[in-house]
């Protein structure tokens, strides 16, 4: 019943969605989407929209940089009368994109970029449209909306309907499920037996053999069950071998409360409001997945995904610097997240209560909803494209998650898509990674020129145009080192 309300909600989906109701009601491909729309977080699939809103639910333009005034075949440039650097200007004629949020802490990310300036930056005038889960695909599509943040899976599912649409940059990596403990159990998490010089697999199983016999309260659901039964089969264990103390969301909450059960397994709002009335996380989703084999054949990784900003192929390809400097925003937006930037962090919070009517979130439920998405910079994403021997490569996890629809015979009319036509996020990633490459070899090669007397000059304009490329600007940071006359 829960489910179905969920649904109704517009709600999360999960690919572990009950097999038997798909089977009992056809349904047409619009409506197909909105049901298996969503492979991202076991976790969302567990509760109402309203319940998830609850709880996981401009910077002042700089000076600096070189701006050229063409006119016919002449240019002229505009220099800082104190350092001699070439300055620049606010960008002018800002071009206004739509931007889809959602009410989750992962999805209204943009909301720093706008109140930081970070769009201003580049060019961008955005604005901020909350949307409806399963509005997402149709409003991409009609062009409503220029990107919305979700995560790819989205995508995989309605690739029917919408095989038009593209997911180009990554942000976060949503760790999905944890199996929690009264804190008076004294039971021991994970990490404990791995900072003891235990292999990963043998910590493991000493975490789930502290389940033996114990009484272990989550919801009977499809969302949950396969990551409780990995998890303890870790330890060789199956539910046979615990007391399970299955209910509704409420009903196990209060369970924990009451003490009728010593462990706990549930949906996100659960999880941080145990979180703050001592219960400690001993195993997660994130745990389990680096246990896993590195492929897309791993059913652990479907239980894991990384989420960020998707578009119209055409706006992709027709406006590709966009795109560009798009990513650069989402970017610089994750480098002021991983770091713990108090200011951004202030902004995310707040919006996301706007969004979610909740009052205020305790200093734990806040740590909670960051340790539960991990929001990754441009430098830490290195390994979910170039490292193959990474559980988190974007390749296996979201092969894994394609798999959960591939596997469901008739869930595609079509041919299936592949991976490569629904994610340009490694292209992008590669694109971008190349232009800082360029930018530094430029840098290296105009240190080492000019007279004596230029030095000053040019190392006002090297310097300016580091700190831009660090702040994602990398249009202004060439710019500028355009200006930067070689020797003849």
């Amino acid at each position: 019943r829960l489910r179905n309300q969920n649904r109704k909600c517009g709600g999360y989906a999960s690919p572990y969605d009950d097999r038997r109701d798909a089977a009992a009601r056809p349904l047409t491909t619009e409506k197909r989407f909105l049901k298996q729309a969503l492979s991202t977080s076991m976790n969302k699939a567990l509760m109402t929209k309203r319940q998830y809103y609850l709880y996981t639910t401009p910077l002042v333009l700089m000076f600096g940089v070189a701006v050229l005034f063409c006119g016919g075949t002449s240019c002229r440039q505009s220099k800082d009368e104190s350092t001699g650097a070439p300055s620049t200007k606010p960008p002018t004629n800002l071009e206004h994109v739509v931007i889809g949020v959602l009410p989750y802490l992962d999805h209204c990310y943009a909301i720093v970029g706008k109140e930081l300036g970070y769009f201003h930056d580049v060019g961008i005038d955005p604005e901020l449209r909350e949307v409806p889960v399963d509005q997402i695909v149709p409003l991409l599509k009609n062009r409503t909306l220029d990107i919305c943040s979700t995560p790819p899976g989205i995508l995989m599912a309605a690739w029917d309907a919408a095989p038009e649409l593209c997911h180009f940059v990554f942000g976060n990596l949503f760790t999905g499920y944890a199996i929690l403990a009264r804190d008076e159990l004294q039971a021991r998490p994970y990490k404990t037996f791995t900072d003891e010089g235990l292999s990963p697999a043998e910590a493991a199983k000493q975490t789930m053999l502290q389940l033996q016999g114990k009484r272990l309260a989550y919801p009977p659901e499809d969302a949950i069950t396969p990551f409780i039964d990995l998890s303890l089969a870790r330890a060789g264990l199956t539910t046979k071998d615990i007391i399970p103390v299955m209910g509704d969301e409420p009903r196990i909450l209060n369970a924990m409360r009451r003490k009728a059960a010593d462990y706990y397994t549930g949906g996100a709002p659960n999880r941080i409001q145990l979180q703050s009335e001592h219960c400690t996380p001993i195993f997660t989703a994130y745990n389990l997945a680096q246990l896993a084999k590195p492929t897309a054949d791993s059913e652990e990784l479907a239980a894991i995904l990384q989420s960020g900003w998707a578009t119209h192929k055409e706006t992709y390809d027709k406006k590709h610097e966009l795109i560009l400097k798009l990513a650069c925003v989402n970017y610089r937006i994750m480098a002021a997240l991983d770091d713990g930037n108090p200011k951004a962090k202030e902004i995310h919070l707040s919006y996301l209560r706007k969004l979610t009517g909740e009052a205020e979130y305790k200093p734990e439920q806040a740590r909670a909803l960051y340790e539960i998405n991990k929001f990754t910079s441009f430098e830490k994403q290195a390994r979910w494209f170039n490292d193959t021997n990474s559980v988190e490569h974007f390749k296996y996890i979201n092969g894994a998650i394609l798999k959960t629809w591939t596997r469901r015979s008739g869930y595609f009319k079509k041919p299936p898509p592949t991976l490569e036509q629904v994610l340009y996020d490694d292209k992008v990633y590669t694109e971008l990674g190349q232009r800082k490459a360029d930018l530094a070899a430029r840098r290296a090669q105009l240190a080492q020129s000019g007279k004596p007397s230029e030095q000053a000059a040019i190392s006002a304009a090297l310097a300016k145009s580091q700190q831009l490329e660090r702040d994602w600007r990398l249009e202004e940071a060439a710019r500028i080192l355009d200006v930067v006359q070689l020797p003849k």
